[in-house]
């Protein structure tokens, strides 16, 4: 039943982070800290982040056919966001399981606070209001 679960939360996370534009860490890391025993913290992080890449190239393709890149807004973004990955991995072994538990609570009430006080408008006939294409709206 466990690899069904495990299953099950790899195929919610990647249809989540095509679908909103966010992380699958979002739902990966508790749910592999909760659904696989004897997991801790960092490793799920870390298999989270293993599972990006083909979630992140198989959305993007999909977007590039559907004409949802905004390339401008792409590139600015691309060698600072790996910067920012560099100094975030740093961080995070860093610190010790509970303070990174914390952060990390701390950071997913934040984004679902700001998702919940921003208004949206409707651009153009794919209803995007800036999630799909994940133009700073997501997560």
């Amino acid at each position: 039943i466990m690899g069904l679960s495990v299953l099950g939360v790899g195929v919610f996370a990647g249809f989540l982070s095509v679908m909103f534009g966010i992380g699958g860490g979002v739902v990966v890391v508790p749910a592999l800290v909760f659904l696989v025993s004897g997991m801790v913290f960092h490793s799920a992080r870390a298999t989270s982040l293993f599972m990006i890449l083909p979630t992140a190239i198989t959305g993007a393709m999909l977007h590039i056919r559907q004409k949802n890149a905004a390339w401008p807004d792409v590139w600015p973004v691309m060698l600072p966001g790996s910067v920012g990955a560099i100094a975030g991995v740093l961080l995070a072994n860093s610190l010790a399981a509970p303070q990174l538990h914390k952060l990390f609570a701390v950071f997913v009430v934040f984004a679902a606070a700001r998702l919940l006080g921003k208004r949206t408008t409707t651009q153009d006939d794919n209803t995007d209001s800036g999630w799909v294409t994940g133009r700073g709206d997501g997560i």
